[in-house]
Parts: C-alpha cells; structure tokens; sequence
C-alpha cells in the first residue's frame, strides 16, 4: 500500500485558490457549450431537433478535431494561457451567439438557422476545447499520482456544476426572459449572454490567481509520479514529437477508446432524455425530471466522480481501469433494461391544466373542487363566458390596435374592465377581461399571450396580433381520465396518435371520450393558426397522457447512466491523461482523449437527431452497442499504472 501524500496546509490553501477558479471557469464553458440545448427548447419550432442535432454534431466533430492542434500547444503554452484562450474566446462567441439569437426572434425570421448556428457553434467549440487540456495541465502539476482519485471526484464535481449551470440555470434563464423582449417576445438569448459575461469576468479573476506550478505561487515543486515522456523532462518536446508518443501509447488509445463511447453514452442521455421526456411522453413541464434535470445530473456528477475516486485510490492503488469497468458495467446492465423502459402512452388524459381562476373557499384551486366543496368560482380568463378562450386572436384594446406583448401588458395590468377585438375561429367577436388588484397576477399574461406579426386579418389586411394561449383541453370540457374513443370517427392507439388524428382533420374535429362508463361527444375545434406539429400542439393542448408504465423507471435509468458516465469520464479524462501523459504531454493526452469522446457525441448527435425524428424505440437500441464496447476496453485496462520510463 503506498504511503500518503503530506502536504503543508499553506500548499493546500494555495492549491485550492489555484484549482477553485481554474474549476468554475470550466463549469462556466460548459454552461456556454450545452445552452444550446436549452436555446432549442425555449426556441420550440424555430429550430427542429434535426436542425439541433446538424448544428451539435458540426460544434462537437470540430472540438474534437482542434484537440489535435490545441493539445499539444496547451503543452508547449501552458494550462494559464490556455484557460485564458478559452474564458476569452468562448465568452465573446456567446455573446455573437446570442446577438445573433435576438435577431432571430426579434425579426421572427423563417429562414433555416442551420447554417448560421452552425458556424458560430463551431467557433465556440474551437475555443471551448482549451478548457478541458488547461484544466488537466495545470492540475497535473499540483496533485501527485496518488491524489489524483480524490482531483477525479472534483473534476466530476465541476463538470456538474457546469451542467447544472447549463441546465437548472439556463432554464431559470427561460423562465425569467419570457415575453420581456422588445415587442414582448422571449428573450431566449439570454441564455448564451449570461455565461458569456461570466467567462469574460473569469478571464480577469484567472489572470491575478491561475498558476501552472507551485514555484510560480511560492512553493516548492515535488515529483507527481507521473509517466515520463523524456530523459529531460525540463524541455518541452517539439509537438508532433509529443503527439507520436501520445498516440503510440497503448494505453491511452485504450482510454481513448473507451471514452469515444462515453462520448456517445454521456450526450445520448444527457440532451435527449429531457427531449423525449417533453416530445414523446409529453409530461408537463413542472415535472421534476424536466423542470430539475441539470440538478439532477449535477447529483449524479458529484455521486459518480467521487465513488470513481474513491475506488480508484482506495481500493486499487490508483489503478483507473477497475473502478472504470464497474461503472461501464453498471451502465450496460441501465441501458438493456432502458430498452425496456421507454413505455408510451395511451390515448387516456393524464394531466392537463385548469383555467385560472379564484375560489370563495381559498383551499381549492379547481373549478371543479371549488363548486363541489360549496364555494363560487370566479374564472379569471373566461370571466363567466365574456372573457378569452384558447386560440383567440387579439386585434385592439377598446379601439387601440395591439403593438405587441409588453404594451399590452402595461395597459392591461391597470384595475378595469378591458373590452377586447378578437378574431375567433375566423370571426371579429369582442372579449371583457375583468382585471383587479386580487386576480391580476392569475392571467398570467407573459405565458398566456404570443406574439404574431403581420398575421393575415382578412381581406389581404396583416397585423400584429396576440395569440391568448389559455387551457384549451380544460375549456372544451377534457377531465382527468377521459380515455380517447375516437376522432371523427377514428380510434387513437395512443396519445401521439390522438395529435396527429386531431392535426389531420383539421380545426372541425369532434372527440368523443369514455367518461365513467359512458361517451360523450366534445367539440375538439381549433383555430387555423395553431401549429399542429407535435410539439407546439401538445403545448397549446395544455394536457398530456396517462403513461404505460410510470415515466419514473426511466427517470432513474437516466438518473444512474448519467452517474456512470460523468464518474467515468471524470476519472479517465480528467486524471488518466494526467497520470500517462506526463508533466509535458497530459495536455496532449487529455486532448486526445477528450478528442475522442466528443468524435462519440458528434456521431450520437446526427444519428440521434436523425432517429428520434422518425422513431424513439431505436433511442436506447443505438446506445447498447457502445456500452458493451466500451466496457469490454474497460477490461483490457484493468491493471495499468503510469511507469516512470522514457516514452511511457
């Protein structure tokens, strides 16, 4: 058993004022590299999860492919430089980003996004793929071989942090920014500003901090126990030097292998579970899975990089391959039974969302509950029959024609009864809405209202209009539990089915429900504006399925595959290319690496954008085969240790 590594606690206190900000500047790329993904949610049919897939796929081969470049100058450069490159590059690609984002709303541009979010993705990655080499390079030359378990753990740590930041934050982001642009649209860019500025400020905070040894922070150097790649470890080795021992090193193409298939596993959970989630299963999007998702990956980062650490050093001696090969394992026992877990839906109401309204009984925030239990009901959007329905089409305020979504709500929010032109079903009706101080907040204005310039209001005449969203399966009388007999005749096998029967009939379909045993017939019209694509119908719907099987199993196996495979990546990534590459290739050997883990995800996004868009079930079948690869490379690992020989 090796003895401990003893460090002075003024070492220790350095170390981590060195590694803390090195950390959150990482975690804060991360944000800046998967908001693209939170971008397409909130963007909704502004860019399709095909367009999605082609513009993830370009950014990530290109990360892939500058590690070749980049690695080896992190080596010749620096982990300080490096980081910097990366905080300075990535930060101002987000803000073009979300310029270029604002524009796109703003304009409500039809033109395909692809090529634009393309290119600058790309540019963005370019830059991202210093972060992860500087990170490596700089810790290689603080934490010895025997710490490097416990820098896994904190390496998982950050890589968390980033995705909760990506996620549970960007989201936030959302959440904050809707209908608060110009004309009141969502201001979804905000999304790439935010972790721009936080890159930008990291660049200042990493200049007076970030040191690559301990010499230059005033202490003493001391041997790491790392592989030696040269008699004169002093001198850096010209790069294409370097690159040769890197890639002629059995046992980093075997990592690098392995990770190549995390690169597939990690993306083909981590940005298509809450996808199918929304798209397939159509839960709401308060649902702990979807709503929590980055914090939920943040719990499984923390959990997977410290028990990878743990093992690594405790139980094996610093050797990387077992705890690799139980967590790989781990992972393909998840992903067989995830074959089995992606269930359905049936044609039976599951949830949906009932009008707002205010009740005389305070405790009961349903219509139905409110009348049930004694008390009155006082629905705010309908405003007893005079009011809004879904799908109505805002024209004027009294006489004044609609500007857009904040001047409306900054005229609307004052106390009165506010007569509506709307256009409903094709024809010029009028709408009350009765605002007080009690009932205000419960329109809800900001969710409820859309914005749609130059709508076609009839005789070849266009305006902007807003679109009033409301709770359309509630309001043409749907219950929990209705099971759905037929549309226009036409039995649905399953919920997807039921939106797609209702799309092709048209706005005049007429649904007939199996309520307590007996039918009734529900007048299922919509207006002709509404998308009828899956997912801008179902959000207009405002109610979703009954699952086949509780949504939960496949929660958890996302939940546990996500533990797995940040565990993996953070101990294989972020501290075997420490402990094989040595003081002067572990930048080149973590690019390499990280190279090939993002060779997987570019293959995993244009695949998966290609077979999620077409069918689901191929989803869990597509990532079997990388997960049996991956942990049978495991094996071939399970005993290798970095040797102090030249050329190892």
């Amino acid at each position: 058993m090796s003895s401990a590594i003893l460090h002075s606690r003024a070492f220790r206190i350095r170390r981590a004022a060195n590694w803390l900000p090195l950390g959150l500047t990482y975690a804060f790329l991360y944000m800046g590299r998967y908001n693209l993904t939170v971008a397409k949610y909130a963007m909704g049919d502004l860019m399709s999860l095909e367009q999605f897939g082609t513009i993830f796929g370009v950014g990530t081969l290109v990360y892939a492919l500058s590690f070749l470049v980049n690695g080896p100058l992190t080596d010749r450069i620096g982990g300080r430089i490096a980081i910097l490159i990366a905080a300075m590059g990535a930060g101002i690609a987000n803000l073009v980003m979300g310029y270029v984002t604002r524009d796109f709303i703003l304009s409500g541009s039809t033109e395909n996004p692809t090529m634009l979010f393309s290119v600058l993705y790309a540019v963005n990655m370019y830059f991202q793929s210093f972060g992860a080499v500087s990170i490596v390079k700089v810790n290689s030359n603080w934490f010895h071989v025997r710490e490097r378990g416990t820098f896994s753990a904190i390496f998982g740590a950050i890589i968390s942090s980033g995705i909760w930041l990506a996620f549970s934050v960007g989201f936030f982001i959302v959440s904050k920014t809707t209908g608060i642009g110009e004309g009141g649209v969502d201001a979804t860019w905000w999304v790439f500003w935010v972790p721009g500025v936080a890159l930008l400020g990291f660049f200042v905070v990493d200049i007076f901090l970030v040191r690559d040894y301990p010499e230059q922070a005033g202490h003493e150097s001391f041997d790491t126990g790392a592989a030696i790649l040269a008699e004169d470890e002093s001198k850096p080795l010209p790069s294409l030097v370097l690159l040769k021992k890197i890639l002629s090193n059995p046992i980093i193409l075997t990592v690098a292998a392995i990770e190549f298939c995390t690169g597939v596993l990690r993306n083909g959970i981590m940005h298509w579970y809450p996808l199918y989630a929304k798209s397939s299963l159509v839960l709401p999007n308060d649902h702990f899975m979807i709503a929590d998702w980055g914090l939920i990956l943040f719990v499984a980062g923390v959990m997977g990089g410290a028990f990878a650490g743990i093992v690594s050093d405790k139980m094996f001696q610093s050797r990387r391959g077992p705890a690799a090969g139980a967590l790989y394992g781990g992972m393909l026992v998840a992903v067989i039974f995830m074959v089995f877990s992606l269930g359905g839906t049936e044609s039976r109401v599951g949830w949906l969302k009932q009008s707002t309204g205010l009740c005389t009984v305070a405790a009961h925030t349903s219509q139905k509950d409110c009348e049930s239990n004694g008390g009155q009901w006082d629905d705010v959007a309908l405003n007893k029959g005079n009011g809004l329905v879904a799908g109505d089409l805002i024209l004027a305020i009294k006489t004044d024609p609609v500007q857009d979504r904040a001047r409306f709500i900054r005229t609307v929010s004052e106390p009165g009864n506010w007569e509506l032109s709307i256009l409903r079903n094709g024809y010029s009706e009028k709408a009350v809405i009765s605002v007080t101080k009690e009932n205000m907040e419960l329109f809800k204005f900001r969710r409820n209202l859309i914005t749609i310039r130059a709508h076609d209001v009839g005789e070849g005449n266009t305006q902007t209009v807003l679109a009033w969203k409301g709770t359309w399966a509630a309001e043409k009388g749907f219950e929990l539990d209705d099971r759905i007999v037929s549309v226009n005749g036409q039995e649905p096998h399953d919920w997807t089915d039921f939106l797609r029967k209702l799309a092709v009939t048209g706005t005049g379909a007429t649904v007939v429900v199996e309520r307590n045993g007996r039918h009734e017939t529900l007048d299922a019209s919509y207006p002709s504006h509404i998308s009828t694509s899956p997912g801008q119908f179902a959000k207009f719907m405002a109610a979703g399925p009954k699952q086949k099987i509780w949504p939960g199993y496949l929660g958890i196996l996302a939940f546990f595959i996500s533990l797995c495979v940040i565990g993996t990546h953070g101990l294989l990534s972020g501290t075997a290319t420490m402990d094989f590459g040595g003081k002067r290739g572990a930048a080149t050997a973590v690019g390499v690496i990280d190279g090939f883990v993002y060779l997987g995800t570019a293959v995993q996004s244009f695949a998966l954008g290609y077979i999620t868009s077409r069918d689901w079930y191929y989803w869990p079948i597509f990532l079997l085969p990388f997960a049996v690869i991956g942990f049978l490379f495991c094996l071939k690992i399970w005993n290798a240790k970095p040797r102090q020989a030249a050329g190892h």
